[in-house]
């Protein structure tokens, strides 16, 4: 992306721009060093591989190229090796250093002559040294450079930068009209320098009298008056085109429901009290005196803390009114599903110090849905997956419950292991991540019980699993097929996961993957 700002001073309304970029493009050439090939021939000179033992190599080239070289360690299977350290130093040809051991000789011989009083002057002296210089070789200088790196080295590719190349861009940019005749615009005068806000038709809305000015949100600006200023928050009222100054902060960019609230702060320190605000009709839902605050679609909550106990009140979204208000005494945790809520208590029990745990399900208005015992819920399962939240009744037995509280028409209790629901499938397991097959939301078992160790869920359509009797990871689809084979590995770390890139789903030791199975990068730093 192109990052440039420009100023156009044109009266009339613009359709667009069009611009040409000079882009300069590198030509790199690679060449290989190795045990069987120690020397690169160069237009500038030799690059010579000195030694390579372990992850340790020492090269030497003529200084002209350092500018143009980059360096790389290459492993066994061909990976790229991360660089750990590198040190270099200037070495002289053969030819330098005969001159330079023949100057010194010299030098020593006009010492004896001074000492022996031949040479009496200055001028003898000059002249001696004149007439008994030996010839110097041409100044060619060589670096000698060390580098260490994260593996054992099998060879080194050096990259020599050839000429540079300029390709030409032509682009047109348009510029879209406002759509909102009320739309307001930051501009710079230019004859004071300082910053405003302009409506669509170019007139002052907002004179200029910040130094700097800053759209945030709506008709939310945060600016600056003076350099010695603090920075503050204002609100364009659009009744009276006036900025009125907010009595608190948004320094965190923290939104919910499609930007109908955001997060304010008593200041703009990391660790500020928080509150909550009403973007559509700039009203203050909770006032920034909150420690912790927790908000869904639904519903958001706040904890204050009060001497030497925490309240926490709920409230919801559609009228703002008080649900739930409760001390740390009386729950220890509560967590938003969805539109339900999840509330836990402690209590006591004979042992000291020690509490047995019970689970509520509310909904909307705060009416408790569950008649049964909740004995326990996961900390990662706190949510409704496919119309079903995975718990444990009073017997550590797991099940599945909608969001009436009503029992799945369908048993689990008899696995060991169970997984939320994910795309319509969850993982049931005999033994503890072992003897795993899938279920539908039927209850029904649609992938055999025959894996071992895997992912808990399906992600896209796919998830990875191992045999019973293997230690190696394959992809299988939903309907139980296999799709991929993934490299062998030793550390189940090594061969994670990640959902925030499709083209890099799963890691094996610097090889990735796509979500589908394909590998999508062959060489990948270590």
């Amino acid at each position: 992306m192109l990052k440039k700002n420009f100023v156009l001073e044109n009266p009339k309304p613009i359709k667009s721009i069009k611009f040409t970029i000079d882009f300069p493009l590198e030509n790199v050439e690679t060449k290989t060093l190795s045990e069987k090939n120690k020397i690169i021939h160069t237009e500038f000179g030799d690059i010579k591989l000195i030694q390579m033992v372990n992850n340790k190599v020492v090269l030497e080239y003529p200084q002209t190229l350092s500018k143009l070289i980059k360096i790389r360690g290459i492993y066994k299977d061909g990976r790229i090796l991360r660089d750990r350290s590198a040190s270099s130093h200037t070495v002289l040809s053969e030819k330098q250093q005969q001159f330079v051991h023949q100057y010194l000789e010299m030098l020593k011989e006009a010492k004896k002559q001074i000492i022996n009083k031949t040479i009496k002057t200055e001028k003898l002296l000059q002249q001696y040294i004149n007439k008994h210089t030996p010839i110097q070789a041409p100044l060619k200088l060589k670096i000698r450079k060390s580098l260490t790196f994260s593996g054992e080295l099998n060879e080194i590719d050096v990259l020599i930068s050839k000429e540079m190349k300029i390709e030409k861009f032509t682009s047109t940019y348009k510029i879209k009209p406002l759509a909102n005749k009320n739309h307001h615009l930051i501009a710079i005068d230019f004859n004071t320098g300082k910053q405003g806000i302009l409506n669509s038709k170019g007139k002052w809305v907002v004179k200029p009298t910040f130094i700097r000015l800053f759209h945030k949100i709506a008709n939310i600006y945060c600016g600056k008056m003076t350099e010695n200023s603090d920075i503050a928050y204002f609100y364009l009222n659009p009744k009276t085109s006036k900025m009125e100054k907010l009595p608190y902060f948004i320094p965190f960019n923290t939104y919910y429901n499609d930007k109908k609230y955001v997060q304010i702060a008593g200041s703009d320190i990391s660790n500020a009290k928080r509150g909550l605000l009403d973007i559509t009709n700039m009203k203050v839902l909770l006032s920034p005196t909150v420690r912790d605050l927790d908000v869904n679609k639904y519903f958001y909550v706040e904890t204050i803390k009060e001497s030497s106990n925490k309240i926490t009140n709920l409230y919801r979204f559609s009228d703002n009114k008080k649900i739930l208000s409760f001390g740390q005494n009386e729950y220890s945790r509560i967590e938003l599903a969805d539109d339900r809520i999840i509330l836990k208590k402690l209590i006591p029990t004979a042992i000291s110090n020690a509490y047995s745990t019970k689970y509520y399900l509310l909904d909307q208005n705060g009416k408790r849905l569950n008649k049964m015992t909740i004995k326990d819920i996961e900390s990662w399962s706190m949510k409704f997956h496919n119309g079903y939240l995975l718990v444990k009744d009073k017997n550590d037995k797991f099940m599945f419950i909608d969001k009436n509280a009503k029992k799945a028409p369908f048993d689990v209790s008899k696995y060991k292991d169970v997984e939320p629901f994910r795309e319509g499938y969850a993982r049931i397991c005999k033994k503890f991540n072992k003897e795993c097959g899938f279920i539908n939301t039927k209850g029904k078992l649609v992938i055999p019980i025959k894996y071992g160790w895997g992912d808990r869920t399906f992600y896209k359509g796919y998830t990875r699993v191992a045999l019973l009797d293997g230690q190696n990871l394959f992809l299988i689809n939903q309907k139980g097929e296999k799709v991929a084979d993934f490299p062998k590995f030793t550390e189940y770390e090594r061969g994670r996961r990640n959902t925030k890139d499709d083209n890099k789903t799963y890691w094996f030791d610097n090889r990735v993957f796509n979500y589908k199975g394909e590998e999508t990068t062959e060489r990948d730093s270590q």
